[in-house]
C-alpha cells in the first residue's frame, strides 16, 4: 500500500487537451507500446468536439469529475454528468461534447474493473486492487488499522494480497474508487 503524489504524475497534451496518467500496471509498462494490463488517467477535455483514441484490445470506463459532456458511443448517445460512470470497448467510435475534466480507466478484458464515487466502506478480495484518487481537501484512509492521509490529488494504491481487507474513506470522502480484478 503507497501513495502516489500529484508531482509525480505525467501530464501530456492530446488533439483535445491534456491528460494526466496516474497510474500504469504493470510499473513497466507505457501507454505508446500499449503493453499495459490496466493505466488510470484524468483528462481535461477543451474542446468542444472531440475524437477517444482508438483502443482496440481494452475496455475503459469513464467518469467525469468536472462538467458535463455528452458522449456518441457508436450509434447511444449518453449524457454524462459528473460522477456518472459509463463502460464501453476501447474499439468503439467515441465522440465527446462538451468540456469536462474526466476519470478514465482503461484495461485488458481479462481484468474486471469498475469505478465510483466514494462511499463509506468496502470489503475488498484477495485478488482485487484498490485504486483511491483524492479528488478535493485532505482525507484519512482507513485500511484495516492502518490509517492513510491522503491530500488533494493524490493516489493511494492497495495491491491484491492475501487477506481481504476494510477500507473506510474518513473526511470529505470526495473520491474516486477504482476497484481492478484480474
Amino acid at each position: 500500500m503507497y501513495i502516489i503524489k500529484e508531482k509525480d504524475f505525467n501530464t501530456n497534451s492530446w488533439s483535445g487537451g491534456t491528460t494526466t496518467e496516474l497510474f500504469i500496471y504493470p510499473p513497466e509498462a507505457t501507454y505508446a507500446k500499449r503493453d499495459f494490463g490496466f493505466r488510470i488517467s484524468s483528462a481535461v477535455v477543451e474542446d468542444k468536439e472531440s475524437l477517444f483514441t482508438d483502443f482496440s484490445g481494452y475496455m475503459r470506463r469513464l467518469m467525469i469529475l468536472e462538467g458535463e459532456i455528452s458522449l456518441q458511443i457508436e450509434n447511444k448517445e449518453v449524457r454524462m454528468p459528473p460522477y456518472k460512470e459509463v463502460a464501453f470497448s476501447g474499439a468503439d467510435k467515441v465522440s465527446s461534447f462538451g468540456e469536462c475534466v474526466d476519470f478514465n480507466v482503461i484495461y485488458r478484458p481479462e481484468y474486471k474493473a469498475r469505478v465510483e464515487y466514494a462511499n463509506e466502506m468496502w470489503q475488498i478480495a484477495t485478488n482485487e486492487w484498490v485504486i483511491i484518487y483524492n479528488l478535493k481537501g485532505d482525507i484519512d484512509v482507513k485500511v484495516d488499522e492502518a490509517i492513510m492521509k491522503m491530500k488533494e490529488k493524490e493516489l493511494l494504491v492497495i495491491e491484491k494480497g492475501s487477506e481481504k481487507k476494510d477500507i473506510q474513506i474518513l473526511g470529505e470522502k470526495i473520491a474516486a474508487i477504482i476497484s481492478i480484478i484480474d
